[in-house]
Order: C-alpha cells, then sequence, then structure tokens
C-alpha cells in the first residue's frame, strides 16, 4: 500500500485472552480500516506473545503459561 496513510490509536487492553491464557494491560493499536481481510479483528504482537511460550507449526499453533 505504497503511499497510503493510516491513522492509528495507541492504546492498551486491560486484558487479552486467547482460550486458556490471558495477560493484563497489554499494549494495542487501533485503526478502523479493514484492511487485514475478512474474519481478521487484529494481529498478535510482542506485546502479548511474548508472555507465553508460543510454538508455530505448518498445521497448527500452541500457546501455554511460560514454563519458569
Amino acid at each position: 500500500m505504497c503511499g497510503h496513510r493510516l491513522y492509528l490509536a495507541i492504546s492498551s487492553a486491560a486484558e487479552v485472552r486467547i482460550e486458556q491464557v490471558k495477560a493484563n494491560d497489554v499494549a494495542t493499536v487501533v485503526h478502523a480500516e479493514k484492511t487485514l481481510g475478512d474474519g481478521i479483528d487484529g494481529l498478535l504482537g510482542r506485546s502479548f506473545l511474548s508472555r507465553f511460550d508460543v510454538t508455530v507449526g505448518a498445521k497448527e499453533w500452541r500457546i501455554e503459561s511460560k514454563k519458569h
């Protein structure tokens, strides 16, 4: 999208939950345009994913609480 401007709002989510895992106070960026595709509400970034052990495979992905 060369030359296209997006207007974004920087915010935070009090809680982000995916199935059995959740994180509090997650940094977010919000924009109103539907540029990600049908059925996609947003992207998970490092501000959320770095809090968990994430495994990505060819057919599935898994997210679990970090093992200490």
